[in-house]
């Protein structure tokens, strides 16, 4: 390593005469790496490079040296090469985040506008993306953007200008936590001191090692993360927010694989670790390194130093490490700080004194205490002092009032606005006026030199001459009841009647909106406010999740909030208030009402399978507004329907309708004419799905309504009308948003991130017990990399059919792998499952052949039998003797084909395939077998429902698909060569379709090795079903009889059902749920299935989970 003088950082007076000396004389140390995902290198930086690239962009901006450029980035190493390219090229440097059209974004317009920014910095993707979004006449018009990732890195003799101490370096906007954002004005003399306070307060040093998640724009990020590591020259470690939010292990673990010294972040950072983290996450880390956490910008809460330290001590974590700090934009960034590696100050301090505004230290454990966080001292020439916001005169020690500053990092004022910057940053002592301060807006008080914040002077509550800090009352209200968000609420005052009166605007979990009990919650609220803070409250303002408002930094704003209820714009699904003498409350719930349950809207396609099963017809041909006397109907198939709507709802339908002119859906709307009517009579009984809370409107009237208004009768007559707008259905199909609105949508959900036997959804690591990679090997590195080298190989497609230019040597060597493994002569690759059923079914089947099936066969059988017009007979699943009947009667009528799942998706069963096999030998007829399920599952070796019968290559067809076992996605049909061939010349699904990709072939192939190499896992997997079947049976659920890592559990209930999946799933376990008419009335269950990668803590964590929300609902005692 090249020697770098030891003085560089007490001579230079900027921070670009650092970064030139380190580029020279350290060119290539890193100086910056970026882990795009929080875990894997996705670029870096050196010295070297970093001076090249900003002075490449630098040379760019050379027209509009002295303007503001605005940086537009998503996180990255480019932000930091355009903002090094600012400040060599003399552009004043405006760090902000990337407009987006769904976010708001007013506060993004106000730094466009109040900047009088000229040009924008950005790169090609989102410059992109702005032009084709944002139209002319916007306040994004007069802009010009500038990708600079576009830009090229040539060396050019540019001569830059060398700015002096007091040059402007950038704009940083507050993030407005009580107003509107200002641009606060950041010199190259405030960086380089703020810098050595930092330097001097952390005891950096060239063997230190940083890691952030923070975002780049905001100043903890840019002046600790960015450019404290240029100045003493230690490598930092870079990683985008969502990636630490998302998935907060990945913090500790780049702490841990970097050995990093020094990082930290807000309060609630480290309580998203104590909540989200799990103990085995716990177990492969080394904190050990981890000398400087620091942990600022918010109040920094005791509480949460004690927990987080009791959490991940066993990782080597000391709590000594722990460094509260104080700070802000206006002081550049750091203000005060402890001393490094000793355990933070703290003081119980006896309310009431708060109140008055004078401290007295509470040792003996009172009640009516506060529990305050010194944040240090300050450091150099910086003085920071307590002041009297009223009097300007300084406070005595213990005493609380404003915290005002002076020293070199005081920036020198807020962008175009003078009267702010003189009522801010020049503020005098009343016996004195000549040394300015920065009033920072804040409280606290000194003690033994030590700086102890109280909360925010505009944010302060005075009621009755009292003062009341609103994080106090705020953390109060969170920790009454499990139904309030933590960091999600604001306590503020208003005026009625002449009087302040206190209001509380608190979100609520998804989980207790459906159900809410407005009464309920506000008088918990009230009653620990009055308790804790002898305040009485006035207003309850209870909120849809994730609608306060807050900054971009995830800071409450209270003075936004307090705005927003004034003009009634808050998300309200609840409130209570007080009238003006205190002693009458006034509830109301706003709580969207549920809509009607599916089944109440799917009970036409229930009718037309029932009617299928009893012609032999795909329901498929069957339509809502067809004459049920025109399907096909014998008498006997006439009385098997009556006798099937008599039996399920309880209603009598004269013979003779089946014969006269009435459809499918009038018969539908008599039934449901009849069942609302009954939900209302009789003792006065409510449904059960009133049973599961007041709230969810499911009550009738008796004429087809409920009592949301909606008039189902009408509503199916809209629906299924006949007419010449093929897309009315499809226009006035309300379901899935009704469900959405409730929140019980079970369907469509958007992961963010699969992880095998976790995933990533809305922030959180759930137990993934929904998918169907029981290897687990979608997550597996070999499998992976398999991949990847495909895809940079091969291409991400071929572009062409496999009878054309879509077949590879790799398709047929996976072909003849695949056949060998099952059993079979040959074997034939399609693109998905889904089509290889559809491929050889319609290749073998015509109008004058028969398919016999299970009756809860996959869907793609049907589909495939509809494809190819044969006729279809379902017989009772599983059931042999059905099957025999079934046989019989058209064996000898038609050439027949027998399909069946190996392992049913939904349940789990396995088919009785040597009974199957000798009634088809009987019968003479084919037999299929779809091992979609089973391979991988079943057998010594996971070769399928074959090798579990000890029956290898006994189907005449044998079929399945990549995407379970086999980490993929195609599909794959079996059987001897003529077969194949045959199908291979006729299968229409494959024909028609493009060919397999090389990347999901190479992950196919490569699973199909693992498994071979390694069948271990198909043991695995079964002792892990058995252990997650023993634990659900042992909590009291009904979960049958399954022999695979399909474990269903049976609810009933729709409703039931859909409301323990989705609170299973806000608990932290993914299932899915199958109600009608996946499954028969009244059979609602949820379906959860194991994998091989799953461990015991994994299933231990569901079962917990299980146990809680099943005991909730009352499904379990």
């Amino acid at each position: 390593m090249a020697f770098l003088p030891e003085n560089i950082k007490a001579h230079s007076k900027t921070l670009l005469e650092i970064l030139s000396y380190r580029a020279q004389y350290q060119p290539d140390n890193q100086a910056y790496i970026f882990l795009q995902d929080g875990e894997t290198e996705s670029d870096s930086l050196t010295y070297g490079e970093l001076e090249i690239r900003a002075k490449a962009i630098a040379a760019h901006l050379q027209p509009w040296q002295g303007e503001r450029a605005l940086l537009l980035y998503p996180s990255g190493l480019e932000f930091i090469a355009a903002f090094f390219g600012c400040l060599y090229a003399g552009v004043v440097a405006v760090p902000a985040y990337p407009p987006r059209r769904n976010q708001k974004l007013s506060r993004f317009f106000s730094i466009v506008n109040d900047s009088e920014a000229k040009i924008a910095l950005t790169n090609t993707s989102i410059q992109t993306d702005i032009e084709k979004k944002w139209e002319k006449g916007t306040e994004l018009s007069p802009l010009k953007f500038i990708a600079t990732d576009a830009i090229q890195t040539e060396l050019q003799t540019i001569k830059f200008p060398s700015p002096s101490p007091e040059d402007l370096a950038f704009l940083q906007y507050t993030s407005g936590s009580t107003g509107t954002p200002k641009g606060v004005m950041v010199t190259h003399g405030n960086i380089i001191h703020n810098q050595q306070l930092i330097h001097e307060a952390f005891g950096h040093s060239e063997n230190s090692m940083g890691v952030g998640w923070l975002p780049l724009f905001h100043d903890m990020g840019l002046i600790g993360h960015v450019l404290q590591p240029i100045y003493v020259g230690f490598p930092s470690v870079l990683m985008p927010p969502l990636a630490f939010l998302s998935n907060p292990i990945c913090w500790l673990k780049a702490i841990s694989k970097y050995r990093a010294t020094t990082s930290g972040g807000p309060n609630f950072a480290y309580d998203l670790c104590i909540n989200k983290i799990t103990p085995q996450q716990i177990n492969n880390l080394n904190l050990e390194s981890w000398d400087l956490a620091y942990s600022g910008a918010e109040q920094v809460r005791a509480e949460t130093l004690e927990k987080f330290n009791e959490k991940f001590s066993r990782a080597r974590f000391n709590y000594q490490s722990f460094y509260p700090c104080y700070g802000m934009a206006e002081t550049t960034l750091f203000t005060t700080g402890g001393e490094k590696q000793e355990s933070p100050i703290i003081q119980n301090i006896h309310l009431e004194k708060i109140e008055s505004e004078s401290i007295t230290a509470d040792g003996n454990g009172s009640p009516k205490k506060q529990a305050f966080v010194s944040c240090g001292r300050p450091y150099l020439d910086t003085t920071v002092m307590i002041v009297d916001p009223q009097s300007s005169t300084r406070c005595d020690e213990e005493n609380v009032g404003e915290i005002w500053v002076s020293g070199g990092s005081l920036a020198s004022g807020y962008w175009n606005a003078p009267l702010a910057t003189e009522e801010t940053f020049q503020a005098t002592l009343q016996d004195q006026d000549s040394e300015h301060f920065l009033r920072t807006g804040d409280l606290g008080f000194l003690k033994d030199g030590e700086l102890f914040v109280t909360g925010r002077l505009k944010d302060l509550i005075i009621i009755r001459g009292k003062n009341h800090y609103p994080q106090d009352i705020e953390l109060t209200v969170q920790q009454s009841h499990s139904a309030f968000r933590v960091n999600c609420g604001a306590a503020f005052s208003v005026e009625v009647e002449g009087t302040e009166r206190l209001v509380i605007a608190q979100e609520v979990e998804r989980t207790y909106i459906r159900q809410l009990n407005v009464a309920e919650l506000a008088g918990v609220i009230r009653q620990k406010v009055a308790s804790e803070h002898e305040l009485q409250v006035y207003g309850v303002v209870l909120l849809k999740t994730g609608s306060i408002p807050k900054t971009s930094s995830g800071k409450i704003q209270r003075r936004g909030c307090r705005e927003a209820f004034l003009s009634d714009s808050l998300s309200v699904v609840g409130s209570s208030f007080l009238d003006q003498h205190g002693d009458r409350l006034t509830h109301q719930n706003n709580s969207p009402t549920p809509t009607p349950e599916a089944e109440q809207l799917t009970l036409i396609t229930e009718l037309c399978e029932q009617i299928s099963q009893c012609v032999g017809i795909p329901s498929s041909l069957i339509k809502p507004n067809q004459f049920i006397n025109t399907v096909g109907l014998d008498s006997l198939q006439a009385v098997e329907i009556k006798n099937y709507v008599e039996s399920n709802f309880d209603l009598v339908i004269p013979m003779e309708k089946f014969f006269e002119d009435i459809t499918v859906a009038e018969l539908a709307t008599e039934i449901l004419n009849s069942t609302v009517a009954d939900s209302t009579s009789s003792n006065g009984k409510v449904s059960t799905h009133d049973e599961l809370g007041e709230t969810n409107g499911h009550s009738g009237n008796g004429n087809g309504k409920v009592e949301s208004g909606i008039d189902l009768d009408s509503r199916l007559r809209l629906v299924y009308k006949s007419g010449n707008d093929v897309l009315q259905r499809a226009r006035e199909f309300e379901l899935p948003d009704q469900l959405r609105k409730t929140g019980l949508l079970p369907y469509f959900r958007e992961l963010e991130r699969n992880e095998g036997a976790t995933c990533i959804f809305e922030g959180r690591q759930l137990v993934m017990l929904g998918s169907n990679n029981y290897l687990g090997l979608t997550a597996d590195k070999r499998v992976r990399e398999a991949t990847a080298k495909a895809a940079l190989e091969e291409g991400p497609s071929l572009t062409g059919s496999r009878l054309l230019n879509g077949s590879t040597h790799k398709h047929r060597d996976l072909e003849k792998k695949l056949a060998a493994f099952v059993g079979h002569e040959d074997a034939l690759i399609f693109t998905t499952g889904y089509q290889a059923n559809l491929g050889f079914i319609s290749a073998l089947m015509n109008e004058e052949t028969t398919i016999v099936v299970d009756s809860e066969a996959h869907a793609c059988i049907f589909d495939g039998a509809f494809m190819s017009r044969c006729k279809v007979v379902q017989y009772q699943h599983n059931d042999l003797d059905d099957l025999d009947r079934k046989l019989q009667r058209v064996a000898q009528k038609s050439a027949t084909m027998v399909v069946v799942d190996g392992v049913y998706s939904m349940t789990g069963d396995i088919a009785p395939l040597p009974g199957i096999r000798e009634l088809c030998d009987r019968h003479k007829v084919t037999l299929a077998v779809d091992d979609a399920h089973s391979l991988g599952v079943l057998g010594e070796y996971g070769r399928g429902t074959e090798e579990h019968f000890n029956m290898i290559g006994s189907s005449d067809i044998l079929c399945g698909t990549f995407s379970k076992s086999l980490a993929s996605i195609g599909g794959w049909v079996a059987a001897e060569v003529k077969v194949i061939d045959w199908i291979r010349f006729n299968g229409r699904s494959m024909l028609f379709s493009a060919s397999i990709p090389p990347t999901s072939l190479a992950a196919a192939s490569t699973a199909l090795d693992v498994l071979i190499e390694e069948p271990w896992r198909v043991k695995t997997i079964s002792e892990n079903a058995t252990y997650w079947k023993n634990g659900l049976k042992e909590l009291g659920f009904n979960v049958g009889e399954s022999a695979t890592p399909i474990i269903t559990v049976m609810i009933g209930d729709d409703m039931n059902c859909m409301v323990f999946c989705k609170e299973l799933l806000e608990a932290g376990v993914y299932v899915n749920s199958a109600v009608y008419p996946a499954v028969p009335r009244t059979k609602a269950l949820l379906r959860t299935s194991v994998m091989a990668t799953h461990t015991k803590e994994h299933l231990d964590q569901a079962l917990e989970i299980f146990a809680t929300i099943g005991k909730k609902l009352g499904l379990i005692e």
